[in-house]
């Protein structure tokens, strides 16, 4: 599955355009609420050697759990 840059945020770009805290995104994302969306290759999790994680989050993820962004819903 491929994606155009624009449609792939960090967690921080997807919360602020969803209208919520980061934090609530990221313990979503590590407890297993997306595991559907990764599972069909619309999140990614990238762990460094470091052992600090970083994940890549698709539009289409989003707009299957929360709907349209904040003041975008159509």
């Amino acid at each position: 599955m491929k994606f155009h840059l624009h449609e792939v945020m960090t967690p921080s770009e997807a919360a602020e355009r969803w209208g919520l805290k980061r934090n609530t995104l990221v313990a979503a994302l590590n407890r297993g609420w997306f595991d559907k969306q990764i599972k069909k290759g619309l999140i990614r999790k990238y762990v460094k050697e470091n052992g600090k994680t970083e994940w890549y989050i698709t539009e289409q993820a989003m707009f299957e759990k929360y709907g349209h962004p904040k003041g975008e819903e159509k």
